[in-house]
């Protein structure tokens, strides 16, 4: 899951401009390891994605990117109790 930084600290840290990443391939760099990647931003992607995974003969990578705001529910609980937590 590549959601372009570290969005789970976001709440809680002082520097946020250290919480982004730089943009990196890593369908490409799994590519460059001898194995299949490829990049998805779609459910019909990733459901394309994962049959052509299956039928790879060696390790394979699918990044899926998914928004920065795109959290789950126990993501959210977390960030909210360090909030709490980072406030008292």
């Amino acid at each position: 899951m590549n959601n372009g930084g570290w969005q789970i600290f976001r709440p809680v840290a002082e520097r946020q401009d250290l919480l982004s990443l730089p943009e990196w391939s890593y369908a490409e760099m799994a590519r460059c390891w001898g194995g299949w990647g490829r990049r998805v931003q779609s459910v019909a992607e990733l459901r394309e994605g994962l049959a052509a995974a299956a039928a790879q003969p060696t390790f394979a990578l699918l990044e899926i990117v998914v928004s920065p705001q795109d959290l789950s529910p126990i993501t959210r609980k977390y960030i909210a109790a360090s909030a709490k937590k980072a406030g008292s």
